[in-house]
């Protein structure tokens, strides 16, 4: 037998609003209407949530307050403001996205200042011209000095940025050991 998840006092508030402003009201006329026999035995199977006040008045007859549904719609509406369901949430979530957005413009900007450093300098025509004299026919010797390269090439730099570095530096290799382009 699985127990049932203990709600929190929120949910508990949150599912109460939403009984008293959507709940429906037939049990409560059929209390209003029924035989006075019939309201004992009945009562424990009535959804009376939405009933504030019941009154009998000395001259007979029965008198039924209900919650106001409006009141507890804009407490509802207050709630789910105060959840983060507001422009003001939106706004929040795209300055957290820009700021994300920041770090991998710093990457890539590192990652074409080393690619550039490396291709203005000669060593990427020196790597890849040694790469590919070492390698001569053997391919699986080329794809090893090329892994070794691009793990030398890319450590402490992010994924982003390491792609970068990688197809500038280590792709060219790959072409002039005639492997074939992927699309």
């Amino acid at each position: 037998m699985g127990r049932r998840k203990k709600k929190s006092i929120r949910q508990e508030y949150t599912e109460g609003l939403r009984h008293l402003a959507f709940g429906e009201i037939q049990d409560a006329v059929r209390l209003l209407y029924a035989p006075e026999e019939q309201i004992l035995p009945a009562l424990g199977e009535m959804d009376l949530f939405n009933i504030s006040e019941i009154k009998r008045p000395k001259g007979g007859g029965m008198e039924i307050k209900f919650f106001d549904r409006l009141k507890a719609l804009e407490k509802l509406q207050a709630l789910e403001a105060a959840e983060g369901n507001t422009a003001a949430a939106f706004y929040q979530a795209l300055e957290a996205g820009a700021k994300g957005a920041i770090t991998v413009a710093v990457a890539c900007a590192m990652a074409g200042m080393i690619a550039g450093c490396i291709t203005v300098t000669g060593l990427a025509s020196i790597l890849i011209n040694a790469i590919v004299q070492m390698a001569g026919d053997a391919t699986m010797i080329g794809l090893l000095l090329t892994m070794i390269c691009c793990i030398i090439l890319g450590m402490g730099v992010p994924t982003t940025a390491n792609y970068c570095i990688m197809a500038s530096t280590c792709a060219p290799i790959l072409v002039q050991m005639d492997y074939p382009y992927l699309y």
